[in-house]
This record gives C-alpha cells, sequence and structure tokens, in this order.
C-alpha cells in the first residue's frame, strides 16, 4: 500500500475510535506475510492504532489453539498523529473539541492480543509469531494550544508496537521517532503476560516527559 491517509475522528465526547490501521483495522487469526504499507494515519481519540494493523487477535476458540499464525517479513512506514475536532465547538461542550488521546499506538501494531501456552514435556509453544518485521514511521502527538483536558495524552505508544500480550516477537525492529504526550518506549509500550522477545531492538528517538519513559519496553504485567 502506497500513499495511505487515513483520518479518524472521534464521534463524541471520549467515544473514540477503535482498531486503526493503514492494511486493516481489525484481524482475527490469519497469516499475515510480505505486506507493507506507507502513509499517514491521522486520529483524533482512538484505542489501537497501527502503521500496518490496528488490532491483531488470535482466536480462543477451541481452547488450546490448534492453529499457529505468523506475521512475517511485512513493514509500515506510517506517521501516525493526532488531531482535534475543533468542528464540533457549536455543541457548546467544550469537551467535544478539546479532548484528543489515544492507547495501544505502535509503528506497526497497535494491539496484539496472541496465544502462548506452556506444554511441560514439549517446552513452550507460540501460537502467534511475529518475525523480521520493521516499523519506520514516526508517531507524534502534541497538545494543541487550545486543549485545557489533562486527559489528552497517549498512553502505551511503542515504535513497534502499542499492547503486546502473549505471542513472540522476533528479529523485529523499530525505527521512527516518538515525540508524545504521554508514557510508552521505544518499542514495546505495554507488555502483558508471556509475550516473548528475541533480538528486538529500537532505534528512534523518543520524546516523552521524562517520568513516562520506559526504555525499549513500557509496563509489564505478568512477563
Amino acid at each position: 500500500l502506497r500513499t495511505v491517509d487515513i483520518t479518524a475522528k472521534t464521534w463524541y465526547y471520549r467515544l473514540n475510535c477503535e482498531n486503526v490501521g493503514a492494511l486493516a483495522g481489525y484481524i482475527i487469526g490469519c497469516n499475515i506475510i510480505n505486506c507493507t504499507a506507507m502513509g499517514a494515519i491521522k486520529v483524533s481519540g482512538a484505542e489501537a492504532v497501527g502503521g500496518l494493523i490496528g488490532h491483531y487477535v488470535h482466536p480462543t476458540s477451541p481452547w488450546p489453539p490448534s492453529t499457529s499464525y505468523v506475521i512475517n517479513n511485512c513493514w509500515a512506514s506510517v506517521e501516525i498523529s493526532n488531531l482535534y475536532n475543533y468542528e464540533y465547538a457549536s455543541h457548546g461542550n467544550p469537551d467535544l473539541v478539546n479532548y484528543s488521546s489515544a492507547s495501544f499506538v505502535g509503528g506497526l501494531i497497535g494491539e496484539c492480543n496472541s496465544t502462548t501456552t506452556n506444554d511441560f514435556e514439549w517446552g513452550w509453544e507460540y501460537y502467534t509469531t511475529v518475525s523480521d518485521c520493521h516499523a519506520y514511521g514516526d508517531i507524534v502527538w502534541v497538545k494543541d494550544e487550545r486543549d485545557t483536558n489533562r486527559d489528552s495524552v497517549i498512553q502505551n505508544v511503542g515504535g513497534f508496537v502499542g499492547s503486546a500480550s502473549g505471542g513472540k516477537f522476533a528479529r523485529c525492529c523499530a525505527k521512527g521517532e516518538i515525540d508524545a504526550i504521554g508514557a510508552g518506549a521505544g518499542f514495546a509500550g505495554n507488555v502483558y503476560y508471556d509475550a516473548v522477545f528475541e533480538n528486538c531492538y529500537a532505534r528512534g528517538n523518543v520524546t516523552l516527559p521524562s517520568w513516562f519513559i520506559y526504555g525499549s519496553y513500557g509496563y509489564s504485567w505478568y512477563g
């Protein structure tokens, strides 16, 4: 995909858009191989925004999963930035216009909910593997001077993936820059449960409030 230009606007007060990606917004259990995207995504408020995929989910039924999936040899050079819905000013409610927030934002994948099982006889088995993928796009989330809402920040932003839950990431890199008001990290903004990272790195500059920078990997829950 080339010259992608996506604008996703908040529809109502604090009702964010969900699952925004240049290739796909929401994917449940499939192989994604040799896919690329270039362009820009602008959102006024959103959850799960990725340069290539907004939200990837590995099926949880049946359990345990019987099929493994891969995201392999993909890359995205998509700038992700915020905007404001000032056309809603006629509603007379400042909260409708002075709000621009997001969570789970990543240069390649916004939110990746995979599945990792532990077979004590055969060892770890990863049912979704993200490998040899690259994120080049910048993530820019700045606050408008007219914005007085303290919630207008970006949470769980990562140069490669905003939130990773389970699965395996191997030989992946993030080379874009992050300039935002909020919390995140150079590679993964949020790491849940048993997500595994092997030979992954982030190279771009990260500019966040000093108390919100977590190096290459952000929050870690049970990991």
